[in-house]
């Protein structure tokens, strides 16, 4: 996850061809006279459905000089951004007890289970629920685990208590209790990024560029053409005559590029990019005839072993130094041909369909390389009618997409591309170029003429403005807990994203360039945007982890009446009636594998502070810990969650799910504490009065990981968050068990 904030808005900067690039102020395209040599060297090779062509001038390319520019300012984002992070996941309230063993990096949050299954949405509408007067609820059947969005199935009225019980999602695995850190995983996935990226980057280009000097080719072309997209997804396309060592050319085929058998065509030649075809060798290999004299494997199966040999035969691994490959989806079964070991005809037949087709003078595409003809590396996309036609038809998929990607922003998501659709009739050509050793990035969008960049300038300048209200608001759907001066900032910082790329409206050309200082002027709004948008993600991670583990608790609470044919006994007590130990001790062989074995060192027949007792106080019981900043080795207070006296859970003895008469849809099982506890004290449960009392009082005691509500689990395995503006007379009709109200749960 990287953040749904920075993915909104990189969805809405690529659906509208507006990226964070941008152009040279030419302002003219170049008439027909006008001499563009780069163009001249592929048009010979140009025809009506080509779309796209990229040109590199391998001598132009100052590698070291752009790492140079780029690696401190890769390293000034990421401490920026883990700098904000750390600042924006600190916890609020309740504040936690002192560790005494401190983390060495106290600001670095160690989030829910990670392992914990999906749940529903907890910002879904509230179910409306009416209380039925001296009716007994079965045992809880939520919503199906397939349907994580899904309310849980309000219980019908019936006195077999034990005809079903919550039930989890298949993902669900209560026997581990290591926590995940959403946090962390995003600071891993920015290492991963933006680790040392000057080697990062030297391996990746450099070598690449050392290959082909060593080749002779100083540039090169790539080209893409729809008629034969699915049997090549491009060529390059080198100009003049280019004779490659056999080493080389290996090399080049490992890489999936392999020479086309066209000889000089247009005067260049010709390599197709085959990526399904990397570390497969050209020669013909004979898979169905193998040589009977080869030494032939042995069979792995024993005839002896108790496990009998499969009945069907086994499929056998891939011919030695071959590898299966690689890529697929839109290019679809096997890009240059069905059969791997006819690659001659698969070349040739390349070569045979792109003679087929007939050349045309791309203005478009000239003038799309004029534009950025002093960039070493020129990208021109230049959509004809086919292309266009194409784009239409999966716009509808591109839009579903985004959607489920974003879910609250689905109306943004679907108005921009709808704009983008719009721009798309009247474009001419997306071109792109870049300077390396500058960091500049030059983009340009060509229209027919000015009137129709008028045109679709006026909608941009719609979609920007749209989005700038709309993602704030996207926002707060997806993290209610934001505070009013943290909405404020992420306006702010929008906007200022949004004013920075926003482009220049020059005669027929949409233009734009990301220069250093538009760079050093972004990186840190950018870096505290990203920031935001992860704590937001990891806000809406905590919250679904806690409905999770409330399901698994009331879960445990039903298998353990299921063995012991009722519910446990709130806590327990010795010969003289003092407590010993509390429910949460008794079901812990019901959560989990590890749990079952930290029960067994427990001595139930001594009370629960006992010298023996004492030392498992700062176990970690994730499914007990709501708040991820007290999970934490040596806390032995990191229990939030109680249960309410009587309801129906008693002293002593336990009781039946049946004792709930209310009905078990709208009776509370499980609710949050702000302060945390130890939690095998067996006297931290909470009693109805407790409960009832105002949630936006001062003296409540309830509540704490939401600022404007209340997580509470109900004996159906459902679990919501009731908001603070719940009236008393309500808390106190769903806490009890028979109290015969008729009240709707809000």
């Amino acid at each position: 996850m990287l953040t749904k904030n920075f993915l909104q808005i990189t969805t809405l900067f690529s659906l509208l061809l507006i990226p964070l690039v941008t152009i040279f102020a030419q302002t003219d395209s170049p008439n027909k006279s006008i001499e563009v040599p780069v163009y001249q060297k592929i048009k010979p090779l140009l025809k009506e459905n080509t779309f796209l062509v990229m040109y590199i001038n391998v001598d132009k390319i100052d590698l070291d000089g752009f790492i140079t520019k780029l690696s401190p300012r890769i390293k000034q984002f990421s401490r920026t951004y883990e700098q904000k992070l750390s600042e924006f996941t600190k916890p609020k309230s309740p504040t936690p007890t002192p560790d005494p063993d401190p983390d060495p990096n106290p600001n670095s949050p160690t989030a829910p289970d990670s392992n914990s299954p999906p749940v529903a949405d907890p910002n879904s509408p509230p179910v409306s629920e009416t209380k039925p007067a001296s009716t007994t609820d079965p045992a809880p059947t939520p919503a199906p685990a397939t349907d994580p969005n899904s309310p849980a199935i309000p219980a019908t009225e019936n006195t077999s208590a034990n005809k079903s019980k919550p039930e989890l999602p298949v993902e669900a695995n209560t026997t581990k209790t290591e926590s995940g850190n959403p946090e962390g995983m995003f600071n891993e996935q920015m290492s991963l990024m933006f680790g040392d990226v000057g080697d990062t980057i030297r391996q990746a280009i450099g070598g690449v560029l050392a290959d082909l000097h060593a080749g002779g080719i100083k540039e090169f072309y790539i080209l893409s053409t729809l008629e034969i997209v699915q049997q090549c997804p491009a060529m390059l396309v080198v100009p003049g005559k280019l004779d490659l060592s056999p080493e080389l050319k290996t090399k080049f085929e490992s890489f999936g590029i392999h020479l086309l058998p066209a000889g000089l065509l247009g005067g260049c030649t010709l390599f197709a990019v085959d990526p399904q075809s990397v570390n497969q060798p050209t020669t013909p290999t004979n898979e169905t005839n193998p040589d009977p004299n080869s030494p032939q494997p042995e069979n792995p199966i024993d005839p002896n072993s108790p496990n009998p040999a499969p009945t069907t035969t086994p499929v056998s691994p891939p011919a030695t130094g071959r590898t299966l490959p690689i890529g697929g989806g839109l290019l679809g079964n096997g890009l240059l041909g069905k059969s791997k070991n006819d690659t001659t005809n698969k070349y040739e037949n390349i070569v045979k369909n792109f003679k087929k087709l007939k050349l045309k003078d791309r203005s478009e595409i000239k003038s799309g390389l004029h534009t950025q003809r002093n960039a070493p590396v020129q990208i021109v996309f230049a959509p004809s009618g086919g292309i266009k036609s194409m784009i239409k038809m999966m716009a509808p998929l591109a839009a579903g997409a985004a959607a489920n990607a974003v879910p609250e922003a689905v109306k943004t998501v679907k108005e921009s591309i709808d704009i983008s659709l719009q721009l798309l009739e009247k474009l001419q050509s997306v071109s792109i170029g870049f300077i390396p050793e500058n960091i500049r990035f030059n983009f340009a969008i060509e229209f027919l003429n000015e009137q129709d960049a008028q045109d679709a300038y006026a909608l941009i300048e719609k979609v920007f403005k749209s989005a700038k209200n709309g993602i704030v608001d996207d926002i707060k759907k997806i993290n209610s807990d934001l505070l009013p001066e943290q909405i404020t900032r992420i306006a702010d910082l929008n906007n200022k994203l949004f004013d920075n790329f926003m482009p220049k409206l020059r005669k027929h050309r949409i233009l734009h360039s990301t220069t250093e200082k538009l760079i050093d002027n972004t990186i840190d709004i950018f870096a505290e945007n990203l920031a935001q948008g992860a704590t937001t993600g990891i806000a809406l991670e905590q919250k679904r982890s806690a409905i999770n583990k409330i399901k698994v608790i009331i879960l445990a609470l039903h298998n353990y009446q299921d063995a012991n044919g009722k519910l446990p006994p709130l806590y327990t007590v010795n010969a003289e009636g003092k407590p010993l130990h509390s429910w949460r001790v008794l079901i812990l062989p019901h959560l989990g594998e590890t749990e079952v074995e930290l029960h067994k060192k427990i001595k139930l027949d001594e009370p629960w502070d006992s010298e023996h007792n004492k030392q498992f106080h700062n176990a970690i019981i994730p499914m007990y810990v709501i708040n991820p900043m007290l999970e934490k080795k040596g806390l032995d207070k990191t229990c939030s969650l109680v249960t309410i006296i009587d309801s129906p859970m008693k002293p002593k003895d336990g009781a039946a799910i049946t004792e709930i008469t209310d009905g078990t849809s709208v009776t509370v099982a499980i609710v949050e504490l702000r302060e945390p506890f130890c939690w095998m004290d067996p006297t931290a449960d909470i009693t109805v009065e407790e409960f009832s009392k105002p949630l936006d009082g001062k003296d409540v005691s309830i509540g704490g990981s939401q600022k404007d509500s209340v997580l509470v689990g109900f004996w159906d395995g459902n679990v919501k968050f009731i908001p603070n503006t719940t009236p008393p007379e309500t808390l106190k009709a769903i806490a009890t068990a028979k109290g015969e109200e008729e009240i709707k749960i809000p």
